[in-house]
């Protein structure tokens, strides 16, 4: 994508946090995504990728992983949520 204006014409390019890869098991509750929310928006080991992410290596390896551990219950009462991925039987 390319912005446009006066006398000057910048490139954008997408940025990825290197982030977490985490089990998609019963065990990928929201406190499982909440204790490593640090790593998911760590930029300091960023990429700069031209299209999405190999996804199918990324599901074979998140596969391979240990479930996540932790049992306080995180409540979304009063809040908004977006769950994506359900399609793919991911919630």
């Amino acid at each position: 994508m390319f912005e446009v204006g006066d006398k000057q014409i910048t490139k954008f390019r997408w940025e990825r946090a290197a982030g977490a890869l985490l089990k998609p098991d019963e065990t990928l509750t929201p406190r499982a995504l909440l204790m490593q929310w640090r790593r998911i928006n760590d930029f300091s080991q960023a990429s700069h990728p031209y299209g999405p992410a190999d996804i199918k290596y990324l599901m074979a390896k998140a596969h391979q992983l240990e479930s996540h551990q932790g049992s306080e219950q995180v409540q979304f009462r009063g809040k908004v949520v977006l769950i994506t991925g359900a399609g793919g039987g991911y919630v």
